[in-house]
């Protein structure tokens, strides 16, 4: 005995995967943004179990290392200060971007764009010319493969 496909349910399987297209994209948040801000609050208060990683001071030192890499050698104090320039009147908290994750209900705290890509493509320095690594920032790269390609991706 064949059976037709159930194209009601069907119908409203598609209608509800359109519905959370938004669920798989992250939500960038500048709390610098009254807009951001009242959403980052939202997210702290109404998101059971919400997940936040904040290593924004680890990062802004490794930017820092970056941008002055014979500053390593005086040592944290020296680093410290250069940070707190850099920072200016602006909170630590409210430095660079906050990422939420719907899917993995993460929270996920990273530099400005620009120095988040300085400190990512550090070591390629010598490696590569900065017009290499500015026509490679326009391309994009596709990898098939089973677990292999997942491994080459990362």
């Amino acid at each position: 005995m064949h059976t037709s496909p159930n194209l009601s349910l069907l119908s409203q399987l598609q209608e509800q995967t359109q519905n959370l297209q938004h669920v798989y994209q992250p939500t960038k948040l500048n709390l610098q943004e009254e807009t951001d801000l009242a959403i980052f609050n939202e997210l702290l208060k109404n998101q059971a179990n919400i997940q936040v990683f904040d290593s924004i001071a680890n990062q802004l030192t490794e930017l820092v290392k970056c941008e002055q890499p014979l500053l390593a050698m005086q040592g944290q104090e020296a680093i410290q200060k250069v940070v707190n320039k850099k920072l200016g009147s602006t909170a630590l908290i409210n430095y660079g971007n906050w990422f939420y994750y719907p899917w993995s209900n993460k929270l996920v705290h990273v530099l400005p764009e620009k120095d988040f890509i300085t400190v990512r493509t550090n070591r390629n320095k010598y490696k590569i010319t900065e017009e290499e690594q500015q026509t490679l920032a326009t391309k994009k790269i596709g990898v098939v493969g089973l677990s292999v390609g997942q491994s080459v991706s990362l």
